[in-house]
C-alpha cells in the first residue's frame, strides 16, 4: 500500500528544488492534519480487508473497521487517563478520531501516533501469527511508519517516528545518523538497558528536563560500554569502573581499533573530556543555593554525542566480530 501519489505539483517542487531546511515544531497545519485521518483510515481498512477475508470472515467490514478505531479511541483515552477525546461528541470513533486530529495539540497529535503504531503492529501480528499477510495489501509496521514519517517530512514537521517513538528531529542529518542509527542498533543487539536508557534521555529532552536528559544520555553511554564488553567476554568492575575505566578495557581488548591507537587515544580524549565531564558539571551534582540552568545546547550536545559513540562503538564491535 502506497500512501499518497507523487503528483505534478510535488514532482515540480522536487524539481525546482524547493526543499524546506527548517522544522515546525509548535503547529501541525491542517493539510497535514488531513493526510494523517486518511492515513489512519487507510491502515485501518486494509487490516479490516484482510480480517473480513479470513478470521473474521462471519463479521461484517463496517463492524471490524470500527473496533479499529474503537481501539485506537480506547488505548490514546486510557494511556492520558481521560473520559474521552478532546473536540469531539461523537460516539462513532471513525468519526470522533478524525474530529480529533483537526483540532487536537501537537503533542497529543504526536501520541496519537505512538498510539496508532502501537496498535497497528499489534493487529498486524496477530494477523501475521493466522494467515499471511501480503505486504502490497497490508504493510508491516515497518513500511507503515516509513509512511508516517514521509507525510511529517513533506509538511517539514520536526518529528519522526523511530521504532515506534517519536522523536524530535534538529538536524535532519545528525538525527539520522546519532538518533536513530543508534536506536536501530541498539535495538538490533537486543542492548536493551542502554536502549531505554537512550530513549529516555530523548523523551526527557523534548519535555524540557535538561538534567534528566543529560543524566540519562551519560547512563546510556556507560551501559553501551559495558554490553559490548560482555558480549566480547572482558573482565571488568561493573560497578565501579568510570567512564575512563571502560574506554579503556575496550581499548585493551581490541574493540576500539588497536591498529589505529593514535585514533582510538583521541576517541578516548574528547569522550574522557566530553560527555563524562559534561555530566559532572551540569547533570550531576547539586545545585546549591541557586537553581543552575543548562542550557538546550548542552543537553542537545550529550545526547548527539552519546548517540554518535553508541553508533560508532556497535559499529566498531560488528567489526571487531567478524
Amino acid at each position: 500500500m502506497a500512501f499518497g501519489l507523487r503528483v505534478f505539483s510535488k514532482r515540480e517542487r522536487e524539481r525546482r528544488g524547493e526543499i524546506t531546511d527548517y522544522y515546525i515544531y509548535d503547529d501541525v497545519p491542517t493539510p497535514c492534519r488531513v493526510k494523517l485521518v486518511y492515513f489512519t483510515n487507510e491502515l485501518a481498512r486494509s487490516l479490516s480487508a484482510h480480517l473480513r477475508s479470513h478470521s473474521w470472515s462471519g463479521t461484517s467490514f463496517t463492524d471490524i473497521l470500527e473496533s479499529f478505531y474503537d481501539t485506537l479511541r480506547y488505548e490514546l483515552c486510557k494511556t492520558h487517563g481521560w473520559a474521552d477525546l478532546a473536540h469531539t461528541k461523537e460516539r462513532d470513533s471513525t468519526k470522533a478520531i478524525p474530529g480529533f486530529l483537526r483540532g487536537c495539540g501537537v503533542e497529543e497529535l504526536m501520541d496519537f501516533v505512538e498510539v496508532l503504531l502501537f496498535v497497528y503492529e499489534r493487529q498486524w501480528a496477530d494477523c501475521q501469527r493466522q494467515h499471511y499477510l501480503d505486504p502490497d495489501e497490508v504493510p508491516p509496521p515497518e513500511a507503515a511508519q516509513d509512511q508516517l514519517n514521509a507525510i511529517l517530512k513533506e509538511h517539514a514537521i520536526g518529528y519522526e517516528a523511530v521504532e515506534g517513538q517519536i522523536v524530535r528531529v534538529d538536524s535532519d542529518f545528525i538525527h539520522r545518523e546519532a538518533i536513530r542509527e543508534a536506536i536501530t542498533l541498539l535495538k538490533a543487539h537486543g542492548f536493551e538497558g542502554p536502549l531505554k536508557e537512550f530513549k529516555n534521555a530523548i523523551t526527557e529532552r523534548d519535555k524540557g528536563e535538561p538534567r534528566q536528559a543529560i543524566a540519562e544520555a551519560n547512563n546510556a553511554f556507560e551501559s553501551t560500554m559495558k554490553a559490548v564488553l560482555d558480549k566480547t567476554k572482558v573482565n571488568y568492575n561493573r560497578d565501579k569502573d568510570s567512564a575512563s575505566a571502560l574506554i579503556q578495557h575496550l581499548i585493551r581488548a581490541g574493540v576500539l581499533s588497536p591498529s589505529l591507537q593514535n585514533f582510538a587515544e583521541h576517541v578516548a580524549g574528547v569522550l574522557r573530556a566530553g560527555l563524562p565531564t559534561l555530566r559532572n558539571r551540569q547533570g550531576g551534582h547539586g545545585q546549591g543555593l541557586d537553581p543552575v540552568s543548562v542550557e538546550p545546547s548542552y543537553v542537545n550536545l550529550a545526547v548527539h554525542l552519546a548517540g554518535t559513540f553508541i553508533v560508532f562503538l556497535i559499529r566498531r564491535y560488528e567489526e571487531h566480530a567478524s
